[in-house]
């Protein structure tokens, strides 16, 4: 009776290792191919009867493109080390391209494969074959470099996110300074304009009230020519006290030290009190000033801020209307505001100027007698005022067409 090691007359051992699902090559000691399976000839794209008998390194050779192709090396050696040992060889995984049938183009194609090469002994324990057997990790490779390629993306960028808020925070902290160093300058300069304009004032003040005494002729009779001199230094003196106190206001609205002192009073009178201020100027042109509105609510607000926003736009209405022109001045009574307006004939501001036309010392444009006045800002400040009190200013104007300003005023507005 036979061993259980016998082979069984029912089986067909060709059928069952050709059929087997891993991928096997069977090698002769000298290296020639004697046996591949179905599965191995898919994997490697060759053909049974094209590399039964071959040598395995005549039919997968290394890629002559790639000089650091090593697969032909590394499995000869491990080949080498199955015969020399007569042990099973598991070799790491390997880079072993494989050709492509001239059908599909040629060359090379990239492949991965994770290799283990097993002897079988003949009755002498001397090795008669060699099982090679293979995993292709091709796939497996790839998704792994794209996994450290992203990583290494995320990496990078990582690294560069860090770069971006270091600098950032260097920046903020640079900007920071410097907010500090021009906050501390805006300030000085703050001081100096109210120290330099309060200093103004007062010989101002003595010159406007001796040039009054010289033109009441309180201490004599004056000729025509000292009439004249003394009329241009009270006129030019009250031009430059009218500039001092607007940058003094200036000041105030920069330095946030612009205050409400709400009182109530009825508007109506606080707008008589500016035109008959201006009545002169206005008179001297020829220009005629109109008012058109009804009896007007009591308004709770800072008197004078009404008074100076009046003020600066009928001067600039007066200003920059031609002779024998035309001021009107509106209002109208809302349910909790009031809303005013001071239009003029003149020669009217540019479209794309109106957004300019409240920007500190921006000057509208020559005024009719071809030169620039004033200090470019009585708009600033007459913004500054209305947004003080809660309401809003706004202008309509074409170029020859003359300019509307219009301005809101709350009802009621608190001190603040």
């Amino acid at each position: 009776m036979r061993s259980s090691g016998s082979r069984h007359p029912d089986l067909d051992y060709q059928a069952l290792f050709e059929s087997a699902p891993g991928l096997y090559l069977v090698l002769k000691p000298d290296l020639a191919i004697v046996a591949v399976n179905e599965a191995y000839l898919r994997a490697t794209m060759t053909k049974r009867e094209e590399i039964l008998g071959r040598g395995i390194f005549d039919v997968f050779p290394d890629d002559p493109g790639d000089a650091t192709a090593t697969g032909v090396h590394n499995l000869r050696a491990s080949l080498g080390r199955v015969l020399q040992n007569g042990t099973v060889d598991t070799m790491p995984v390997q880079k072993y391209d494989i050709r492509r049938p001239a059908a599909e183009g040629g060359g090379f194609e990239e492949r991965y494969w994770s290799p283990i090469n097993s002897p079988v002994f003949d009755s002498r324990k001397n090795v008669r074959y060699i099982i090679h057997r293979v995993e292709d990790v091709t796939a497996f490779v790839r998704l792994r470099r794209q996994g450290e390629m992203q990583e290494e993306i995320a990496q990078e960028l990582r690294g560069h996110a860090v770069r971006m808020e270091a600098e950032l925070f260097l920046r903020a902290r640079d900007l920071l300074q410097k907010n500090i160093e021009l906050n501390e300058a805006n300030q000085r300069k703050d001081e100096f304009l109210s120290h330099i304009s309060h200093e103004m004032r007062s010989p101002l003040q003595t010159i406007l009230g001796f040039s009054e005494l010289l033109r009441n002729e309180a201490q004599g009779p004056l000729n025509e020519e000292q009439e004249r001199f003394v009329r241009y230094i009270h006129t030019d003196a009250q031009h430059l006290l009218g500039l001092i106190n607007k940058l003094l206001d200036f000041s105030k609205v920069e330095s946030g030290r612009l205050e409400i002192r709400p009182e109530s009073f009825e508007p109506a009178i606080v707008i008589e009190e500016v035109v008959s201020s201006m009545r002169l100027s206005a008179e001297a042109k020829s220009i005629r000033v109109e008012k058109h509105f009804d009896a007007l609510p009591v308004l709770t607000a800072d008197r004078l801020h009404l008074r100076q926003i009046f003020l600066n736009l009928l001067s600039n209405a007066l200003k920059f209307t031609p002779e024998g022109g035309k001021v009107r001045i509106e209002a109208t009574t809302h349910p909790e505001y009031l809303t005013f307006s001071v239009s003029d004939t003149g020669i009217g501001i540019a479209k794309e100027a109106h957004d300019a036309v409240f920007d500190r010392f921006h000057q509208i444009g020559t005024t009719t007698n071809g030169t620039r006045e004033g200090t470019g800002l009585g708009l600033a400040i007459t913004k500054a005022l209305v947004e003080q009190h809660g309401g809003s200013i706004s202008l309509e104007s074409e170029p020859g067409q003359g300019t509307r300003f219009t301005f809101t005023v709350p009802m009621e507005v608190h001190g603040r």
